[in-house]
Parts: structure tokens; C-alpha cells; sequence
């Protein structure tokens, strides 16, 4: 059977705004050592164990970040401020697995700070936040405006300003992700209006500007975006600055199809910063993702690699566009690579389940399903709520393996983590059907159907 490329849908499918980075795992792994250190104080306080939690979020450890802040919580359960940073945590581990549940998670935390501080402009821009990664739209913008409404209240300390204009920020982004869905013309209309809103606040507001300058690309005002675009490069005062705006602009080109542009906008994003390895990744998956320029792009993580030969990610998007160019060979050494990059952080780092659900796809890619599922196990074994790992071990089970029982054992544990999942009700039903159990096959499919899943 043809394996997928189950990475490459993990890592690109919702393109280069989406990126995610690989961590800083050096710093993450003394960050952790220092973790374990202050376990064995006995005398820790609330306010250490927030600052412990801080330094690991700085550094990607989100994992020990989020028990940290527990700690702290535990000591001190009426602190909205150290829920709020938990949520931070919990944020960026359910966008980097796109696990519910760690976003079920979030909004419970968000919800215990506001419960304590009912006017807290961050807590209501996280909740908003997390919302709308759930493409819970209408309640992300009910959450910024009530913190837009409120902020006048919050008796806390915070630049009042700085924060507002954040609050209309992340209300026209949500805007835009909702035009985006529903192809409303008139909500990006009203996302550009929060985003003057935004920059007439904080007239520095770069970010504004460049969202804005999509919402307006969308709208067909092609002119007036790249006039943004132009005059951002022409105030930015660091390279690096200049560097990032040039990206934005070649993502603009490419999504409107235009490669000329797009290439040369990208070369001027290497000139200004020929190190940063984040950019050449990301060029790499624009050139890939976005235009289907496979050849091009494996020179942009070539180079990536050339850099750090230990960067992970440059290895993923190195074979995920082999893979598309059918050179199946050069691609299984590319994921073995990156496989062996992550077994060395999990030598360092061994109860860390988003390692594991890594190295559980690496593993499937270089076509070892048995030891894949091993791996996801020992995911789901650290984190009981993981629901991608039980769903990807159930589907290697099912489809590689034909270990039905076990396979319908573990869509049951990624149903117990998020039972409104209409493919893993689906994906139980063949399981249980070919167990020859089709009373329980037609229910969970009723179930499937039931929440919309059309698969």
C-alpha cells in the first residue's frame, strides 16, 4: 500500500502564514535541566515557579512551561496572571499538534483568569485568539470586543494604548479568517476598518499595515497593497525588519500566482538576511506549497541546511518536496535524517509527547509502521489527551497493520479526547466493520453523520 505523506499535511497544508518554527531545543533542554533543579527546592514560590515557567515559554519548552505555571497555580489558585501565561503555552502546543483538546484546555484556563479578573484586556485577547484557531469566529470577535469594551476598566498596569490597538488587531485578523472561509467580501471591509483602527492607536503598528494590505489584496485593491507594503520597507530601520516585509510581499505575489515577482522578492529577502534560516525555510515552502516549484525550493532548504545541518524542519520540507517531485528514495533519506535529529532530542528530552507524535510521522515516512505506532503510543502514554496521535495510531493499525481491535482501542482514546470528531467516528466505523461488528459499525457512523462528516 502507498503510503501518504501524513508530514506533509501536519506541516504545510495551511501554508506560509502558518508556519511554525522548530523550537530552540538547546535552550529548551537547559531550560528543562533547570526545571528539574528547582522540583527538588522545597521552598519554591508561586513567583519563582511563574518566572521558571516564563523562561521555558522564551526558550519552546511548552511542555515544562505549562507545569510550571500548575505549580505556581497551585500555590497561589487566585492569580488570573499566571493562568494567562499558561494559556500562552497551552496555545502554541494545540497550533503546533492541532490538538482540540489542548485548545478545550486553553479556553479553560482563559475562563478561570477572567473568572478571577472579569476585565482583563490579555485574557480576553488570548480567548479570542484561541477561538479562532477552533474557526470559532463569531465568539473570537465577541471576546476581542469585549475586551475592547472593558479595557477601560482594568484597574492592572499595561500600556492601555499598545493593548487596544492589539485588541482591533486581533479582530480584523479574525475577520479576515472568516472572509476567508465564506468568501464575504464585506468582512474584509470590516476588518480593514479595525485595522485603522489599530494603526491610528499605535501609528508604529507594522503588523497592522501588512494585514491590512492583504484584507485589501483581497478586495481586489492590488495598488493599494503593495503601496503598503512599499512604504513599511521604506520605515523599517533594521534589515531584519526589511527582510520580513520583502517576505510578506513574495507571499503576496505568490498567492496571487505572480513567480517572477515572487522570486525576485525572495532574493531581496536573502540579501538583507542571508543567515536567517527561518526565511529560507519559508521561502522554501512558499516556492513548494504555494507555486509547485519543487526544484526551486529544494535550493532554498539546502541552504537552510547548510546553516544548521541539524535543523529539523529543513529536513521535513526538504522531503516533503521530493516527495512531490517522485524522487521516493532521495525523500526516505531526508526523513530518516530528520528522524535522527529528533531521536537525539528525545535522548534529552524522553517524556516529551509532541517529540514522540514527531517521530511517530518520521517513522511512517521512512515506512516503519510498527515501530510509528510505538512512538505514537508513548505520545498518547505522556499525554492521555493527545487526539492527533491516537488518530494517527489508529489509522497505521487500521490501514498498514490490520490490527482492527486495536485500531478501534485507539479511536476510542481520540474520541475520549474530542468526542465531536466526525472522521475518527468514521474511521471507528471501518475499523468496528471489519471486526465484523456492524450494529456498532452503523452507530458510529449515524455519529459521524451526525456532526457533518460527509467522508
Amino acid at each position: 500500500m502507498k503510503r501518504r505523506n501524513v508530514w506533509n499535511k501536519a506541516k504545510e497544508a495551511e501554508g506560509p502564514s502558518k508556519i511554525v518554527v522548530g523550537a530552540k531545543y538547546v535552550l529548551a533542554l537547559l531550560a528543562l535541566v533547570m526545571l528539574c533543579v528547582c522540583a527538588a527546592a522545597q521552598d519554591e514560590t508561586a513567583d519563582e515557579w511563574y518566572k521558571e515557567g516564563r523562561d521555558l515559554d522564551r526558550n519552546g519548552s511548552y511542555e515544562e512551561a505549562v507545569k510550571a505555571y500548575d505549580k505556581a497555580i497551585e500555590l497561589e489558585p487566585d492569580n488570573a496572571t499566571f493562568y494567562i501565561s499558561k494559556v500562552t503555552g497551552l496555545n502554541m502546543l494545540a497550533i503546533l499538534t492541532n490538538s482540540q483538546s489542548k485548545f478545550n484546555k486553553s479556553l479553560q484556563a482563559i475562563d478561570k483568569a477572567l473568572e478571577i479578573d472579569p476585565n482583563n484586556p490579555r485574557a480576553w485577547e488570548l480567548k479570542g485568539n484561541a477561538l479562532s484557531q477552533m474557526k470559532r469566529y463569531n465568539e473570537s470577535l465577541e471576546a476581542y470586543e469585549s475586551g475592547i469594551q472593558n479595557i477601560g476598566l482594568y484597574k492592572g498596569e499595561l500600556n492601555q494604548t499598545e493593548e487596544l490597538s492589539g485588541l482591533w488587531l486581533g479582530k480584523g485578523t479574525v475577520l479576515c479568517l472568516w472572509a476567508g472561509s465564506t468568501h464575504d467580501e464585506g468582512l474584509y471591509e470590516d476588518a480593514i476598518k479595525a485595522f485603522n483602527e489599530a494603526i491610528e492607536l499605535d501609528p508604529q503598528q507594522m503588523r497592522g499595515r501588512l494585514v491590512k494590505a492583504n484584507a485589501l489584496l483581497n478586495l481586489g485593491r492590488y495598488n493599494e497593497s503593495l503601496e503598503i507594503f512599499d512604504e513599511a520597507i521604506e520605515a523599517a530601520s533594521q534589515d531584519s525588519e526589511k527582510a520580513q516585509i520583502w517576505f510578506e510581499k513574495a507571499h503576496l505575489f505568490a498567492e496571487q500566482g505572480n513567480y517572477n515577482e515572487t522570486t525576485e522578492a525572495l532574493e531581496k529577502v536573502i540579501e538583507l538576511a542571508p543567515q536567517d534560516i527561518d526565511l529560507w525555510i519559508n521561502g522554501g515552502v512558499l516556492l513548494s506549497a504555494v507555486l509547485s516549484r519543487n526544484d526551486e525550493a529544494l535550493k532554498y532548504y539546502e541552504s537552510a541546511i547548510q546553516i544548521d545541518p541539524e535543523n529539523k524542519l529543513a529536513w521535513i520540507n526538504k522531503a516533503n518536496a521530493l516527495v512531490r517531485l517522485n524522487r521516493t528514495a532521495e525523500a526516505t533519506g531526508a526523513y530518516q535524517e530528520a528522524l535522527n535529529i529528533t531521536n537525539k532530542i528525545l535522548a534529552d528530552d524522553p517524556e516529551n509527547p509532541s517529540l514522540w507524535a514527531e517521530k511517530g510521522l518520521l517513522l511512517h515516512n521512512v515506512g516503519n509502521s510498527e515501530e510509528a505506532v510505538k512512538a505514537f503510543a508513548n505520545a498518547t502514554r505522556i499525554d492521555p489527551g493527545d487526539e492527533i496521535s491516537w488518530k494517527m495510531m489508529g489509522v497505521l493499525l487500521a490501514s498498514e497493520l490490520h490490527r482492527y481491535d486495536e485500531a478501534a482501542q485507539a479511536f476510542d482514546g481520540a474520541l475520549k479526547a474530542n468526542p465531536e470528531d466526525g472522521q475518527v467516528w468514521s474511521l471507528k466505523a471501518d475499523a468496528l466493520k471489519a471486526l465484523g461488528k456492524s450494529a456498532e459499525a452503523e452507530a458510529a457512523n449515524a455519529r459521524a453523520k451526525e456532526l457533518g462528516y460527509q467522508g
